[in-house]
């Protein structure tokens, strides 16, 4: 009995290498083990005794994450909410959110970039770039993170610079839109860094996002009287 015991969980070890093995690449880093900073320490994901959702730089490249708000679409729980015909755009955990059209109202989901509170509301909309993890906290959090993280937070951590090596790189992003002004789009995103001394390291971001209008607007500029007024002139 012990020796098909070893042969049964011998036969299981190899199927298990064998199946991660043939996984796509995207597939085997969503399994790499992910340091998170939860409880104000660096922890591996599996040691946190809290409700959390983390990704790392690699799983966010994968899942195209370019806005803040994009973490949503791949965390249960988490939904997208907000008025003023979606300008006041805001995180909604565990169904906690704030419906209210002041433009610097704080949400009870609180949006951390660095370690930094963002207070108010409208500016957790943001571009996503050289990143190195997010952490979904679902709530209450005031115990560690303080006011506002009734329903949980969201933190936003960027790459640290390298003290190792100097390392960077360039992504690049180019698109037509068959549209009657023709619109172009380009996106550049880029990060440099490395040490300059043995105590003393920096890295530089850089995110540039364009896009051309989509519609033309024929309406006469001087049918309104504006030409009279004299404005554009």
């Amino acid at each position: 009995t012990m020796k098909n015991s070893s042969k049964s969980l011998l036969l299981f070890l190899t199927f298990g290498l064998a199946l991660f093995l043939a996984l796509p690449a995207s597939a085997q880093v969503m399994l790499e083990e992910i340091k998170v900073t939860a409880q104000k320490r660096e922890q591996s994901l599996q040691d946190v005794g809290i409700a959390i959702t983390a990704f790392n730089a690699d799983q966010l490249r994968i899942l195209d994450i370019q806005k803040s708000f994009d973490i949503a679409k791949f965390t249960p729980g988490v939904h997208i909410s907000g008025n003023i015909a979606g300008q006041n755009t805001q995180f909604s955990i565990r169904g906690v959110t704030q419906n209210d059209f002041n433009d610097i109202i704080e949400s009870p989901n609180a949006v951390y970039l660095d370690e930094g509170y963002i207070a108010v509301a409208q500016a957790q909309t943001f571009a996503v770039f050289d990143i190195d993890r997010v952490e979904v906290l679902k709530g209450p959090q005031g115990t560690l993170f303080g006011r506002n993280a009734t329903g949980g937070l969201i933190h936003y951590v960027s790459r640290k610079p390298n003290f190792d090596e100097l390392e960077g790189y360039g992504d690049v992003t180019y698109g037509w839109f068959d549209s009657p002004t023709d619109a172009n789009s380009f996106r550049f995103e880029g990060a440099a860094g490395g040490p300059f001394s043995e105590t003393v390291a920096g890295r530089v971001a850089v995110y540039y996002n364009k896009a051309d209008p989509y519609l033309k607007n024929l309406y006469p500029y001087a049918a309104v009287g504006a030409g009279s007024l004299g404005a554009g002139t």
